[in-house]
């Protein structure tokens, strides 16, 4: 082929009149699914401020995606182990998720919860709880 270098010769050792300045400019971005529906920015984009936005595609695609679900059906496994019972577990699922000790509401109100749907649902409930999902 024209042009073509020889095995093991690199391309700096070729004569200094068929060097050339090439560039090629790539814009790569890495969309994850889970990020994509929660409106977040492009990163190849600079902007000095991001906007707020909460959208109902946004919190269904918590609710419902494999990520969420999976970690749910995690954290459940975690909390079955533990000894004490439901109520335990309860409790101890509002300290992981939100970082602070159950009040009996919390108890109570997940009690019901787990007992009708089961801790891995719970669990997904608490990952999609504004508590989770912004700081005050």
């Amino acid at each position: 082929a024209v042009g073509a270098q020889p095995l093991g010769r690199s391309a700096s050792a070729r004569a200094p009149q068929s060097r050339g300045c090439h560039s090629i400019a790539l814009t790569v971005s890495f969309g994850h699914p889970l990020l994509s529906p929660l409106d977040c920015p492009d990163p190849s984009a600079a902007a000095p401020v991001r906007s707020v936005t909460t959208t109902p595609l946004g919190a269904l695609s918590l609710m419902n995606t494999s990520f969420v679900i999976r970690m749910s059906e995690e954290m459940a496994k975690r909390l079955a182990t533990m000894p004490g019972g439901e109520e335990r577990q309860v409790g101890h699922a509002i300290e992981l998720a939100f970082g602070r000790p159950a009040t009996a509401r919390d108890i109570n109100l997940g009690l019901g919860f787990v007992q009708e749907n089961g801790l891995a649902a719970y669990c997904r409930v608490l990952f999609n709880a504004n508590e989770f999902l912004y700081l005050n």
